[in-house]
This record gives structure tokens, sequence and C-alpha cells, in this order.
């Protein structure tokens, strides 16, 4: 959920899991060794703020749920559970379409203005008719996650679908993924769409998985690798 301008919307996430208190110190004091973040006091709670021109703030609600977003929003919500509120209707409705048998999942109902932030940060206009989002993440026997985008209309939902497959085609086609080894993982990928609501599935067996994380770390410490010396012609570095 969001809202303010396009720039700099104010949004908030709830998460539910094991965060514990014991852990959740244990994480902020690393992070604030690293100068990371700061903390701060508000309302019986401790915000974990990040450093920077546009901050995001993290805080524990209680040992199962935590909250990331905007400062505004995220002190919005535990006033909000400091007071005993409830959640809409609305997001009510989206849980109940969730898995929540799944090892993580998520819900979001987007406002206009989150959608046009969305449609201006991936510069497409399908975007901007997904009025829900409900997601889900699996790791029995591999992976298997699944995203469902509900649009304004049956007519909107087939244009969102033929949008994704068509960027998934040309990402599987592009000489980039092919070098890097990363397109035969798009394979597991499929599309489909039923009245307003658009699904994707993406599946990885366990082996697909552990080669695409040795492939990601190899990549990575080709990335992170120091560029050589410049010698020059006599062989001694400059």
């Amino acid at each position: 959920m969001g809202s303010g301008g396009v720039e700099h919307a104010d949004f908030a996430a709830i998460g539910r899991g094991g965060f514990g208190a014991g852990k959740l110190a244990q994480c902020v004091k690393l992070l604030a060794q690293k100068n990371h973040l700061v903390t701060r006091a508000y309302s019986g709670k401790t915000l974990l703020v990040t450093k920077g021109p546009r901050p995001s703030v993290a805080a524990a609600l209680d040992d199962s749920t935590a909250v990331f977003g905007s400062e505004k929003w995220v002190k919005k919500i535990i006033d909000l559970k400091r007071r005993g509120g409830k959640s809409s209707e609305r997001l009510a409705s989206l849980v109940k379409r969730a898995d929540l048998t799944a090892a993580g999942w998520g819900v979001a109902a987007l406002s206009d203005i989150s959608r046009s932030a969305l449609r201006a940060q991936v510069q497409s206009t399908v975007l901007s008719n997904v009025r829900t989002v409900c997601a889900s993440l699996s790791l029995d026997d591999g992976v298997l996650a699944k995203v469902s985008l509900e649009t304004s209309g049956a007519e909107e939902g087939k244009s969102l679908q033929s949008a994704i497959e068509k960027e998934i085609g040309e990402a599987k086609a592009s000489l980039q993924m092919r070098l890097l080894g990363l397109s035969q993982y798009l394979d597991g990928l499929s599309i489909s769409s039923e009245g307003t609501m658009v699904t994707g599935v993406m599946r990885l067996a366990d082996q697909q998985v552990k080669d695409l994380i040795e492939r990601t770390k190899a990549l990575l410490d080709l990335a992170l690798q120091p560029p050589a010396a410049d010698t020059g012609s006599s062989g001694v570095p400059r």
C-alpha cells in the first residue's frame, strides 16, 4: 500500500515470520557497526532507519510481525497496532487468496498513485491497470514462485499477459542473457490469464537452483575482482 507523489511516495509492507527480539537486536547491532543505519525510539518501538536522502524504516511490531516502509507510514502502522486497529476488508479478502502454507507470501492493493509510480519506474503503461498483487514462494523440491495480478478488466488482463510474454521472449533471446547462461532458467516461467487475473508461475528443480546459485556466485566474484594494474609497455605498474 502507498500514497504520496510519484517521486517520493509513502509506502509500507508488513511481513510475518520469526522476528524474535534477540535476533533483531543482533541484526541492529551488526548493521549499526557497519554504519548502515541509525535507531530511533517511537511509541515503545525501535525504528531502524537507513541512511541516505530518502531513508527507509523498519520496525518489529511483535515477535512475529515486522513492518518496512517510509517513516510516515511505519509510524501510522505502529499507531494503528497500539490502538488495536484492524486491516481493511479489501486487504483481508486478498489475504484469503494467498497461499498461507508457502514459505513466503505477500499481498498488496495498489492505489492510483502507486500504479503511476510503478508505471514511471518501469516505463510500462499496461501496469497502470494492475489493481492488486498476490505472491507466494514455496521451497519444497526446488523453487515454486507464483504471482497473480488483478487488472481492471478482461481486455486489460490479456494486454498485460501479452506484454509480459513479449518481455520474457526478448529476455530469453538477448545476447547478454545467453552469454551469462541465464536464459535457460526462463524456460520454467509460464504466464496465463483468466478474466481479470494474470498469473505467472516459475518452477525450478533442486539442481537448477543449485546451478543458479553457483552461477550467480561466480558472476559476483568476477564483478568484484579489482581491475588489473596498467603496467604499460615496460611491464612496470604505472
